[in-house]
């Protein structure tokens, strides 16, 4: 049992992104009329940037805490999880009752993606040469 434990404990950044991802999934699962209306149109995109911008964080340190490969390496590869994860939410959002997809919304989507990405990307190099 303890080392369940402490393999889950190493590997704490694939936990919390799958976690997140599910919470992702969840929200996004939610009937249209049963989402708030918003008049400002750049708002639900606002905040697609900013889910996924911690999305981009999570699959670069999951990536990162994982995989032996170089950190720009582990830069395309999170931006490529991270896209078509946004690509698989949006054809979900299909099988939704009032929900549809939107190529605004995985722009938006991989927009977060990318800013996460580049933060923890800068945030590792400058790490990594101060050791």
């Amino acid at each position: 049992m303890q080392k369940k434990i402490r393999h889950y404990y190493k590997n704490k950044y694939i936990v919390l992104t799958i976690i997140y991802a599910l919470v992702i999934f969840i929200v996004s699962a939610i009937p249209g009329q049963s989402i708030p209306k918003f008049r400002i149109f750049s708002f639900d995109k606002l905040m697609h940037c900013c889910v996924y911008f911690g999305l981009g964080i999570l699959l670069f340190m999951a990536n990162n805490e994982q995989l032996k490969i170089s950190k720009k390496n582990i830069f395309l590869l999170t931006l490529l999880i991270g896209f078509g994860y946004g690509i698989f939410d949006e054809i979900h959002q299909l099988f939704v009752i009032n929900r549809s997809a939107s190529i605004y919304d995985v722009i938006a989507d991989f927009v977060g993606v990318i800013i996460g990405a580049i933060c923890i990307f800068k945030f590792s190099h400058k790490k990594d040469e101060s050791d």
